[in-house]
Order: structure tokens, then C-alpha cells, then sequence
């Protein structure tokens, strides 16, 4: 299993690295071919609570138009024991992995 680490600050440096995703359709078409098919899932962490599901909205829709299944997401909060529901999160990648 390969992992994309992408860490922004904000939503500008969010919509830069969707972006990015996207312009390999465009620019990097042979590179960006090899994503199609491929699972997508999220991670992410902040100092603040739960973001909401309208926050994941980019990613899955980003996922949709490279032609990724969207299997998984979670956010983690800073200060948040989150071992339970990173180990949760982990079990549900590898079962969608395998699928």
C-alpha cells in the first residue's frame, strides 16, 4: 500500500494540493493514469474538533474525477487520544483494500 502524505495549513494550501491531483490528468497524463482505480483514503489533524462531512466533499469528489474509490477518512484532534479510532480506521483500509 503506497501513502500520499499531503500536510496543509489551510484551505487555499488544501485546494493547491487537489489541484495538483487534478493537473495530472492534464499535464503528467501518463503518471496520472496510474492513480485510476486506485483507493483513496484521508487522513487528517488539527488543533480543532471534528471538521464536519462537508469537509471531506473535496477529497471525494477529487477521488471521483481521478477515478479512485474513496474508502476511507478520518480526522484526529490535537490533544485527543484517537488510538482506538486510528487502529478502527486502519482495520476498515485494509478490508476495502482487499475488496
Amino acid at each position: 500500500m503506497r501513502v500520499l502524505w499531503l500536510r496543509y495549513l489551510n484551505y487555499i494550501f488544501l485546494k493547491i494540493a487537489i489541484f495538483s491531483l487534478t493537473d495530472l490528468l492534464t499535464i503528467e497524463k501518463d503518471l496520472g493514469r496510474t492513480l485510476r482505480g486506485k483507493k483513496m483514503a484521508v487522513i487528517t489533524s488539527s488543533a480543532e474538533c471534528n471538521m464536519g462531512e462537508d469537509f471531506w466533499i473535496p477529497f471525494k469528489a477529487s477521488a471521483d474525477y481521478l477515478g479512485m474509490p474513496y474508502i476511507a477518512n478520518l480526522h484526529s484532534t490535537e490533544g485527543e487520544d484517537d488510538t482506538a479510532r486510528l487502529a478502527a480506521f486502519i482495520k476498515e483500509i485494509q478490508i476495502k483494500q482487499d475488496r
